[in-house]
């Protein structure tokens, strides 16, 4: 619900407090689960996300088929606001200098993993109980419910279209799924802060 997506964010955004040695990990976690439920894409494929997939100039992330859940390359329209939330990563990190990934594991070479422990102290400081595919659930219920056509969001969520129909079209959705992902993007950050913070993201 959007009271609740409202409670979780602010939580998301408490996650630098606890003990020092913490808090890098807490804010990769807690940045990597934002951008689950701003790009509505998988858990594994966020995590996975790496600097070579980027293309901040034309603000596209590109999902390789050998990352993707269905075999299938993904192009991922970036908002402004999944913009900022990877350009905090990066000045968090060190970003492509200190490793290939965007949310790497400060404990070694490959990425952060476990984000099962965040999740779990998300619930128990909020009362709310969820699994980290609601974040992807939500923004899909939330897209549909503002009118996104379901073609398109199946296109954003990198779903496989059934029947004949794929094989005759070729549009590459990329102007749909860009609108829709904007829109939904502006619609998250009425929710989690105010109308100035989205004129704010809107300027980057």
């Amino acid at each position: 619900t959007e009271d609740e997506i409202k409670t979780v964010g602010a939580a998301l955004d408490q996650a630098a407090g606890g003990k020092k040695a913490q808090r890098k990990l807490r804010l990769l976690t807690a940045g990597s689960l934002k951008l689950r439920l701003v790009t509505a894409q998988r858990g594994g494929e966020v995590q996975l996300m790496e600097w070579n997939d980027l293309d901040l100039d034309t603000a596209w992330w590109t999902i390789p088929a050998e990352k993707s859940k269905n075999g299938l390359a993904h192009r991922v329209p970036l908002t402004p606001l999944a913009l900022r939330i990877i350009s905090q990563m990066q000045s968090l990190t060190g970003g492509a200098k200190t490793s290939q990934y965007v949310f790497p594991s400060p404990k070694g070479n490959g990425p952060i993993e476990n984000v099962q422990k965040a999740i779990q102290r998300i619930k128990e400081s909020t009362g709310i109980h969820f699994v980290g595919h609601d974040l992807r659930r939500t923004a899909v219920s939330m897209m549909t419910g503002m009118g996104v056509p379901r073609l398109v969001v199946g296109k954003i969520l990198n779903h496989v279209e059934p029947g004949v129909t794929k094989v005759y079209d070729r549009h590459s959705y990329d102007e749909e799924k860009r609108e829709a992902l904007d829109s939904w993007s502006k619609r998250l950050m009425v929710l989690v802060s105010n109308l100035q913070a989205i004129q704010k993201t809107e300027a980057i």
